[in-house]
């Protein structure tokens, strides 16, 4: 009886190892200069992008810049220190441009049960990924993201 209570126990712990990670609400990035390095980095990143109205944001796993233009919605996400990671485009996922090869991928993951409230997909050139906000039956949120041949992790990717 005591080896199957460790063997539960152990279970257990793993278990909630592997668990994905809830959505904190970000927080507006209050550091003054972290907020200059930011739109510094992205404006030299992206002149093309003008003098949109970026709002900063620190996500608990770095930060992110939320900005439109046109009618599309960007993320331009960093890490903690300010080292830039990628910038995301928002799509829909029920549209038929979601690549199938990630609709499979999800359907095969162990997130398929619950519900994509936000799909996002990197539009850096040499990089593929994606980025999804789930919600399950309990309207309990999480995200995750998925590589360019989906695999998925609970973790954001760095640079």
């Amino acid at each position: 009886m005591m080896n199957f209570g460790c063997l539960l126990l152990a279970f257990t712990f793993v278990s909630s190892a592997f668990a994905q990670t809830a959505l904190q609400e970000p927080k507006a990035v209050e550091d003054q200069s972290m907020n200059e390095l930011l739109e510094s980095d992205l404006n030299f990143r992206n002149s093309e992008i003008g003098t949109p109205i970026i709002t900063w944001w620190d996500s608990g796993d770095g930060y992110y810049g939320a900005y439109s233009r046109g009618s599309e919605e960007y993320r331009s996400c960093y890490d903690k220190k300010g080292n830039y990671i990628q910038t995301l485009v928002r799509k829909n996922w029920n549209d038929n441009s979601v690549p199938t090869s990630i609709k499979s991928a999800y359907g095969r993951s162990s997130y398929n049960l619950k519900q994509v409230t936000s799909y996002w997909e990197v539009t850096d050139v040499l990089t593929m990924g994606y980025y999804f906000e789930l919600v399950d039956d309990q309207n309990k949120a999480s995200k995750v993201w998925a590589d360019g041949k989906g695999k998925f992790s609970n973790k954001p990717p760095d640079n």
